[in-house]
């Protein structure tokens, strides 16, 4: 075993060298143990700085491989919004060529600015960022190369379905098959090279085939039902269709052949019964309508339209009529007013215009007037007044419905004039242009009207009598005159418009005015003013007045020219001017006078 030799003075010995073991704490005292410390500290601190510095410019590497990276991000980012907007269609063509072009050249400009451990950072992330923007421009590329051939082909084939059905609408067979033949040829080589199945290929024919087919079936039914039909029937065009689809076409071919069948089956009927008539004459709607059922046996889509064609072809007519009519009783009247004597206007083509009907209203009205003109007791023009008034109290009647007046034309309404007499005329005449564009005013009259039925039905008075019950319609019509006046004079005396609530006051008190006639063999009978005889109220009428009602007044008490004054002084004023009014205003006037 090996001795280290120990001083001990002069004298030297030897002793056994002792192993001390690494974990063992190592004394101050043994040789080199604080410079082996010192050396091995130095050489660790010098291990950890090389270790932070190579971290140093790893990270300084990485830092700046990131921001190359965003850089090349960025860039490539503009360039496709930049170019992208260019090459869309057919200038797709080298796209992806050209991102390569432009990932080689970012790679030599940004590599020439790098170091070997930067260009060794960022390589792997650019190579993915360059394959990944490569690949999408590739995909760009094929996707506008498919575009445009699809559009090219759906082009071309629009084009020849377009050209096509107009060859087979105008019956040039062999350029529709000639188109034909295009659109499946085409359809077929697109569709190949698109690498779709036989069975996809085939349903594609078809359904553009058919497009064809079906467009000119359609075009066919519109101008000739019948060519439609016969086109549809060829061998090979029901088969371009599905079975839903031959079902459908082939109802609606039926029903349109019937259809444009009985609509000249209906013309011809019309016109050969109508032929021989005057334009005034009514159309025999039955006659002709039975004949069409006899036409059409087993038809019924025939005789469906057979019946709408009768229906417009008797609108048509009776326009024409109230046209025609319009324009004689216009006529006529021009001629009255331009001093014409009666023989003349009935010597006028306008008296001819006229239906018989029209010329016997349009007689009676002006006897009527002339009666009045030549009159020369009010009792007398009173009188003529009255039978104008029963000539034309049932036109009056129907015509005071706002919603049946409404619906008439100008020309409707023109026509009314010899069976509403002048009085009537006016009144509806103007309440019409009142309604035309203003359905406030159409309202607020329906309201009055509804109102004006509710009271008289109230009093006991039927509001429609019928056509029969002249006497009753005259009451009506009366009454509605009777009502009209007090409620303007009213308005007028309030200088405002009514509310719905005095309206109805105000009729109802018109309704409930009574008279006492005088029976000298019977007891007195008290009546209502609207329906009494106005000869008999002159003869035989009085009312109670005075403060307690205890005064008979008759008419008879009234002075003759102190009644027609009165009654004229009313009637000017738009104020109710009957009998009793009369009598009450003057009995008043005369009080007042007293005082």
């Amino acid at each position: 075993m090996a001795t280290v030799p120990v001083s001990r003075g002069p004298q030297v010995r030897t002793e056994a060298l002792q192993i001390v073991p690494q974990q063992a704490v190592r004394s101050d005292a043994a040789f080199g143990g604080v410079q082996g410390r010192q050396l091995e500290a130095l050489g660790s601190g010098a291990l950890q700085a090389g270790i932070g510095l190579d971290r140093l410019q790893e990270k300084r590497a990485l830092e700046k491989a990131f921001d190359v990276e965003n850089k090349i991000a960025e860039e490539f980012k503009l360039f496709e919004e930049q170019t992208l907007p260019n090459r869309q269609g057919e200038k797709a063509a080298g796209y992806r060529a050209e991102v390569e072009d432009w990932w080689t050249k970012a790679a030599q400009t940004y590599g020439d600015q790098l170091d070997d451990r930067t260009k060794k950072a960022v390589s792997r992330s650019l190579s993915r960022m360059r394959l990944q923007a490569t690949g999408r421009a590739g995909t760009f590329e094929v996707e506008q190369a498919d575009r445009v051939g699809q559009v090219a082909f759906e082009a071309m084939a629009a084009r020849e379905a377009r050209d096509a059905a107009g060859f087979g609408i105008a019956g040039n067979d062999g350029e529709l098959n000639t188109s034909i033949k295009k659109i499946t040829d085409a359809t077929r080589e697109y569709l190949v090279r698109k690498g779709l199945p036989s069975e996809a290929i085939d349903e594609a024919i078809r359904t553009n085939v058919g497009k064809v087919h079906a467009d000119v079936v359609v075009g066919l039914m519109q101008a000739d039902p019948k060519r439609a039909k016969q086109y549809f029937e060829r061998p090979g065009v029901a088969e371009s269709f599905t079975r839903s689809q031959r079902a459908e076409i082939g109802a609606r071919l039926a029903q349109t052949v019937d259809a444009e069948e009985g609509a000249g089956g209906a013309r011809d009927v019309f016109r050969a019964t109508m032929k021989d008539k005057a334009y005034y004459d009514a159309v025999p709607y039955d006659q002709i309508d039975a004949d069409l059922v006899k036409r059409f046996d087993g038809k019924p889509d025939a005789l469906k339209a057979a019946r709408q064609e009768l229906d417009r072809a008797v609108t048509l007519w009776n326009r024409r009529q109230t046209e025609e009519q319009a324009a004689g009783i216009q006529g006529a009247y021009d001629l009255l007013n331009n001093g014409r004597s009666m023989r003349q206007i009935q010597a006028s083509p306008a008296w001819q215009r006229m239906t018989p009907q029209q010329r016997d209203q349009f007689s009676e009205q002006q006897t009527n007037r002339w009666r009045a003109a030549q009159a020369h007791q009010i009792a007398d023009r009173e009188r003529a007044e009255r039978a104008e008034e029963q000539r034309t109290a049932d036109a009056a009647i129907l015509y005071s419905d706002p919603n049946t007046l409404a619906r008439l034309s100008r020309n409707e309404v023109l026509a009314l004039r010899p069976a509403l007499g002048e009085k009537n005329y006016a009144k509806v005449a103007k309440a019409w242009q009142d309604y035309q564009g203003d359905q406030a005013k159409l309202s607020r009259a329906t309201f009055d009207n509804d109102m004006f039925n509710e009271v008289l039905l109230s009093a006991g008075y039927d509001p429609k009598p019928g056509t029969k019950n002249k006497a009753g319609a005259a009451v009506v019509v009366r009454a509605r005159d009777a009502i009209d006046n007090a409620i303007a004079a009213e308005q007028k005396s309030k200088q405002r418009e009514l509310t719905n609530q005095e309206k109805r006051a105000v009729a109802q008190g018109v309704v409930s005015a009574r008279v006492t006639i005088d029976r000298p063999w019977l007891p007195d009978r008290e009546v209502g003013l609207i329906e009494a005889d106005p000869t008999e109220v002159a003869e035989r009428g009085y009312i109670n007045v005075g403060p307690n009602n205890n005064v008979q007044l008759r008419v008879s008490d009234v002075p003759a020219q102190d009644f027609a004054d009165m009654k004229r002084f009313l009637r000017e004023r738009g104020h109710p001017s009957d009998d009793i009014t009369v009598m009450r205003r003057w009995y008043e006037y005369r009080q007042q006078k007293a005082k």
